[in-house]
Order: structure tokens, then C-alpha cells, then sequence
């Protein structure tokens, strides 16, 4: 059963209290999260590609990853899923059997865009055209531990 309630909202913390309750039920507040503080603190290198889907009417790629994070010095094993909005550019050539990745690329380019390399050609850590698994795309964002993160 469906019902309508209507309140009167004469106080601007009364109104602050049902805006939080409200958002908390929505889900995972969205906040900003630097990319070089992202860089630091998870680790995608000796991870793994758990699954990705490709969303072509909303121009999303959603990776599902293994990886480690950082608390305090030690590393953790942790599953994180990265959002890859408005992708321009899947390049993937693989026979998929690939279970862990040592090396991979994630840098943020000078015009702004990021690039993704799960199979980088060599061991530079920079962009190559013989890279493979590249996905480039102008916004990330990061859910972990039922948090969400857009990438600045």
C-alpha cells in the first residue's frame, strides 16, 4: 500500500533532518575523491578483472575489480567497482584468459580524460599505441565499502 503523508516543515532543521533521512535511504552519498588520493590509497596493480558490463544507452563501462587497499601501511585485499562515464574508446583484444594483471596503466591525460591499460605494452606506466584492455573516458567514479566517489 502506497500513501501520501504531508508534513509541515516550519524549521530549517526539521527540513535538514528529513533532506539527510531521505538521501541515507537513497544510498551512498556521493563525495569527491582526488585522483592522485585515489592513486595512493588503492592499489590496482597484482589485482584482478572480476567482470565488467558495458552500458551503451548510458555510456558507462562498470568494471568489478579486485584490488588492495591501503590502511595504515599494510595492503588489504578488497573488491571495489569502478563507474567509467561518457567512454569514448573500448579497445579490448584478449582471449579473456587472463586472471590477474601484474601491471597496469590509470593515469589522467592532459586534456583531462582518463585512461584505463589492464595489458600495457611494457613496463613505462604511460600511454602506448600497443597498449590492450584501454578504455578511455572523461569521468570515474569509485564504490567501495558502500561508499561512492567521483574521481576529481
Amino acid at each position: 500500500m502506497v500513501g501520501l503523508v504531508v508534513f509541515k516543515l516550519d524549521s530549517p532543521i526539521l527540513v535538514l533532518l528529513v533532506c539527510v533521512a531521505y538521501i541515507s535511504v537513497l544510498g551512498a552519498i556521493s563525495t569527491s575523491m582526488l585522483f592522485e588520493e585515489f592513486k595512493t590509497k588503492y592499489l590496482l596493480s597484482d589485482g584482478q578483472v572480476l567482470g565488467m558490463s558495458v552500458d551503451f544507452e548510458q555510456k558507462q563501462i562498470s568494471l568489478r575489480l579486485n584490488a588492495r587497499v591501503l590502511n595504515g601501511k599494510k595492503a588489504e585485499r578488497c573488491e571495489i567497482k569502478l563507474h567509467l562515464n561518457e567512454s569514448f574508446e573500448l579497445d579490448l583484444v584478449d582471449t579473456l584468459d587472463m586472471e590477474w594483471h601484474s601491471d597496469m596503466v590509470f593515469i589522467r591525460l592532459e586534456n583531462g580524460e582518463f585512461y584505463l591499460s589492464f595489458d600495457p605494452f611494457g613496463n613505462s606506466g604511460l600511454p602506448n599505441d600497443s597498449d590492450n584492455f584501454v578504455i578511455k573516458c572523461k569521468g570515474v567514479e569509485l564504490f567501495h565499502d558502500g561508499k561512492q566517489y567521483k574521481l576529481e
